[in-house]
């Protein structure tokens, strides 16, 4: 479904200076959501991942961690499907991808179902198959736009690059048959701190104007084989130039009204609008950005775009490139990733930052600040299962606050840290207990323990966990038969109700003079609590559902307190 021809300049128009972004950025995706209640995916723009096989073998492939031969890629029949849907739902525009898209015998078929459904079409290739009759096939199969990439001026190092000999020829022949045939070409040209120092880049930028085509600059994005990597980082000064290369009508940024040097630079995962299918059925906000929000063969694509466009997340905008490479989305999924060789992270498995250093060096001070916000849920918490001559870990138990609550009733209690400042703070406050031990420990990586115990506790503490998986496999293991794990974290408040509860709660436990101080910064460590609540990351009640629903079936989750999930589980 396409919007009206003159909303959709008006948009373009505006966009292109960073106030008028502003505008879209916080208008748009609130109205989009009204027509999407008749037509889901309304003005979607869906990138579809035909399959993961490629004749090249480039070392910044973005798409290489989409490879995966244990898993069966979607089926002619499974696409064919997609595409009626996408049609039925109001996308706008089929964007097909790879690996390479034009190694699949049907392409030209599926090029001509989503133009018949009254969808735009594109389609990105390496060019190797781009010969005359390739491109006379899918200008009759109604695409409207075509990108081939192109890593060089100078063939041997374009060959080289791509690991593929003679395609530097094909790909210049291929742009050339699309003019001939009247077909839309666009060059996709990757920008690096190197080639826009000595000038590749702008060689590539003279090729396509001699050709007659249009350029898309990209940027290297932490994904696929550089999830991990360092590499040629754009640095501020980089990003600058790249902006002075854009020309409107010839250059532009990633997206088409990025084309001029002041025009700003729109997600279109923040706007609601992209949408990435990978070849195994894997739905993601874009294919630059590696976070699984399901799978179509398991749940509607319908209701799986609405939980990812709905997501709350603190990585959406950046106005100099995608997100991917920003800093509070390393922080939430750079350990994910890792841990996966680079494929996609579920989001709801996504990760606060979890720096030794920090909690290290806030012990000292964490009793007189995160622990005071914390206190108020210890009572009822305590209460809300029997503790009594029960042996307990206190998994990320800190400074010993919430064992403290609970070891006058425990037959023993473990506090269990992987920090040792804390653990430090832990033993001075719990002095008074004998019958409680200190494990220095990091369920992440061990198994934290020997013996089984009764009750397994985790107080705000397992946001910070990336191997979500590996924890509380760790944690069932460690329970005795009958025994339960309870786990507790903050997560989105979505009414004043819920705030109002917390505060309420908060006021009452702390007294006004305590409160008041913390609140405002004025106690000791109120300054690092700012710091890390302003880094956290916010899950909502669904995200920490989806998060254990598999990992502990059948665990009773509710809200607590206004701001708190509280989850029981029971071996």
């Amino acid at each position: 479904m396409k919007y009206p021809v003159f909303l959709k300049e008006l948009a373009l128009y505006v966009s292109r200076n960073n106030t008028g972004a502003s505008i879209i950025r916080a208008l748009y995706p609130r109205a989009i959501n009204i027509p999407r209640t008749r037509s889901p995916l309304f003005g979607s723009i869906i990138m579809l991942s035909l399959t993961g096989r490629c004749q090249c073998s480039c070392a910044h492939c973005g798409a290489s961690a989409y490879k995966d031969s244990g898993r069966p890629e979607l089926s002619r029949e499974e696409i064919q499907s997609i595409i009626s849907k996408l049609g039925k739902m109001g996308a706008e525009e089929v964007y097909f991808l790879g690996g390479e898209p034009l190694m699949v015998p049907e392409v030209l078929k599926y090029i001509s179902a989503a133009s018949g459904l009254g969808m735009r079409t594109s389609l990105d290739t390496n060019g190797i198959l781009l010969d005359g009759v390739m491109v006379s096939a899918l200008r009759k199969a109604g695409l409207g736009k075509l990108r081939v990439s192109l890593d060089s001026p100078l063939e041997e190092e374009h060959d080289r690059q791509r690991g593929h000999k003679g395609l530097y020829k094909k790909v210049l022949a291929g742009i050339k048959n699309c003019l001939e045939e009247g077909l839309d070409c666009h060059i996709s040209a990757c920008a690096t701190p190197s080639n826009l120092k000595d000038g590749r880049l702008r060689g590539m930028l003279d090729i396509a104007d001699k050709l007659g085509v249009k350029t898309r600059l990209l940027s290297l994005i932490s994904c696929g084989k550089l999830h991990s990597s360092d590499g040629e980082k754009l640095s501020g000064e980089n990003v600058k130039l790249i902006r002075e290369l854009l020309l409107p009508g010839r250059v532009y940024w990633e997206l088409e009204p990025v084309d001029s040097p002041g025009a700003a630079f729109l997600c279109g995962y923040s706007m609601k609008k992209t949408c990435y299918i990978s070849h195994f059925g894997v739905v993601q906000p874009c294919i630059y950005m590696p976070v699984s929000f399901g799978n179509l063969r398991e749940e509607p694509l319908e209701a799986i775009a609405g939980r990812m466009w709905d997501s709350q997340n603190s990585f959406g905008h950046s106005p100099n490139g995608c997100p991917t490479n920003s800093r509070p989305f390393a922080a939430a999924f750079s350990r994910g990733l890792s841990d996966r060789g680079g494929k996609a992270v579920p989001y709801e498995q996504r990760a606060s930052e979890n720096s030794l250093a920090e909690w290290d060096g806030w012990a000292s001070s964490y009793r007189d600040s995160a622990d005071l916000l914390e206190s108020f849920n210890d009572a009822g918490l305590a209460a809300s299962a029997d503790f009594s001559g029960k042996r307990v870990l206190d998994i990320g138990g800190g400074t010993g606050r919430f064992a403290g609550a609970i070891a006058a009733k425990a037959a023993h209690v473990t506090v269990a840290d992987f920090s040792e400042g804390m653990l430090k703070e832990a033993r001075g406050n719990l002095k008074n207990f004998s019958n409680v031990s200190f494990l220095l420990a990091d369920i992440e990586k061990e198994k934290p323990a020997e013996g089984h115990y009764d009750l397994i506790t985790a107080v705000s503490v397992m946001h910070h966990i990336s191997k979500v998986d590996f924890a509380v496999e760790n944690m069932k293991a460690l329970l005795a038969p009958g025994g339960k794990i309870i786990i507790v974290d903050q997560v989105l408040h979505k009414n004043a109700a819920g705030v109002l509860e917390f505060m309420a709660r908060l006021l009452f436990t702390l007294g006004p003079a305590r409160c008041a101080g913390l609140l405002a910064g004025g106690l000791k460590g109120a300054a690092l609590l700012r710091r890390h609540l302003d880094r956290e990351e916010k899950f909502s009640l669904q995200d920490f559902k989806r998060r254990y629903e598999k990992l502990l079936p059948g665990a009773a989750i509710r809200p607590r307190y206004g701001i708190f999930a509280y989850l029981e589980w029971t071996k």
